[in-house]
């Protein structure tokens, strides 16, 4: 038997690097089958929030109008004027799983701000418009538009990013504003000013309020009543209907500045020039004929059918 040289090399025993080789594998399949390293995706359907005068606790005054959010302009911001003179700034956030912002993508002001858009006052409202082009948007995330005013928030929407406009036309519009990726973001909203009173109401929008509009359901603003009797030419018309008031008469048109049918007379013409055509009251058309070289005539009291004629 020979003694066993303590430093000698075993061929028997696999070398640490053969180990190594034979048990990474195993380890990383492992790491594969059990998740650990992958980004849990976010449930945008339990994030969404849209948060306003009319919802969710935002700040009175403030409210997401038409069409960043369906249907009218809610009661909550029918409270008082339109304050044009302020400078909101509305950030694009993208939120993490606990609600937290991850990054900030863009800020938007009265002035053009970071990220390619600004706020601009159009018809009565505030309008954001932010371009996404390079904001690297992932459906897969939860992103918010906050808007805020001299560093306080007055409220924001959930943004539920898509990938085309069949998408977005699924988005539940109560939680969430759909973005399209590559497409602007546009949002309208209204600021009032605390402590003044409601504009007056004016359905038609032609600038007259409803209580002194002599039309308040059709535009006129130049309130034009011919006939004087408190009723705008413009809808003096809107609820007559002319029917032929006889058989002599068809039907008739509305005069605009009175209001009143004016009826013309039916046209009994034969298309023959050896008769004379009238109308009887009792019978409708009528024709005469002439005959011989004397010209007596001969009058048929029979209605007289034109398209039979013909």
């Amino acid at each position: 038997m020979h003694p066993i040289d303590p430093h000698a090399k075993f061929s028997l025993l696999p070398s640490f690097r053969r180990l190594r080789l034979l048990v990474l594998p195993f380890v990383l399949l492992c790491f594969a089958c059990s998740g650990v390293g992958e980004e849990e995706p976010i449930s945008t359907v339990e994030q969404g929030t849209i948060s306003d005068a009319a919802r969710n606790g935002g700040s009175p005054g403030f409210c997401f109008l038409p069409p960043t959010l369906p249907g009218p302009r809610p009661v909550a911001c029918r409270t008082g004027r339109f304050d044009a003179s302020l400078s909101p700034v509305v950030t694009i956030d993208e939120l993490g799983v606990n609600g937290n912002v991850v990054r900030t993508l863009a800020t938007l002001k009265t002035a053009r701000g970071k990220g390619a858009g600004r706020v601009e006052v159009l018809a009565g409202a505030y309008v954001a418009n932010w371009s996404t082009k390079g904001a690297r948007l992932d459906h897969r995330k939860t992103y918010r538009a906050s808007v805020s005013l001299d560093g306080r928030r007055l409220g924001f929407a959930d943004l539920d990013v898509v990938r085309s406009q069949r998408e977005a036309a699924r988005v539940d519009r109560r939680k969430f504003v759909p973005l399209v990726v590559g497409e602007n973001l546009y949002l309208r909203f209204r600021i009032e000013k605390a402590g003044t009173e409601p504009p007056p109401s004016d359905l038609d929008g032609d600038g007259k309020p409803d209580d002194g509009d002599n039309c308040p359901a059709t535009p006129n603003s130049d309130q034009l009543d011919t006939d004087g009797d408190g009723l705008g030419d413009a809808c003096e018309c809107d609820q007559v209907q002319c029917d032929g008031p006889g058989i002599c008469s068809d039907a008739g048109v509305c005069d605009p500045a009175t209001g009143a049918c004016v009826a013309p007379q039916r046209n009994c013409d034969d298309g023959d020039p050896c008769t004379t055509d009238g109308c009887d009251p009792a019978s409708g058309c009528v024709s005469v004929h002439a005959y011989g070289p004397a010209g007596a005539h001969h009058q048929s009291r029979a209605p007289y059918d034109r398209a039979r004629a013909r």
